[in-house]
């Protein structure tokens, strides 16, 4: 399958370059943002939840989502093209 043809790149191609930019600084192990878990959600990717922790910024409890296959390959591959 190719990532245009995917749910997570029509949700790439389609999302905002600020969206984008948040992915991509991301670091392996890092959790999704809960707002970028839903929009990816809506476009059939699988998100996984690890759990919820209190966000003293939000004064409410906020999830943590794990980052899905294709965030992580996509992560692996900007790794590679840009080490050190």
């Amino acid at each position: 399958m190719s990532l245009e043809s995917s749910g997570f790149g029509m949700w790439w191609t389609t999302t905002d370059d600020v969206s984008r930019k948040r992915i991509l600084n991301l670091r392996a192990g890092d959790h999704l943002p809960a707002d970028l878990a839903l929009d990816l959600q809506f476009y059939g990717v699988s998100i996984v939840a690890a759990g919820v922790i209190w966000s003293e910024e939000d004064h409410d409890w906020v999830g943590l989502y794990e980052q899905p296959a294709e965030v992580v390959a996509l992560l692996a591959g900007v790794s590679d093209d840009h080490p050190g």
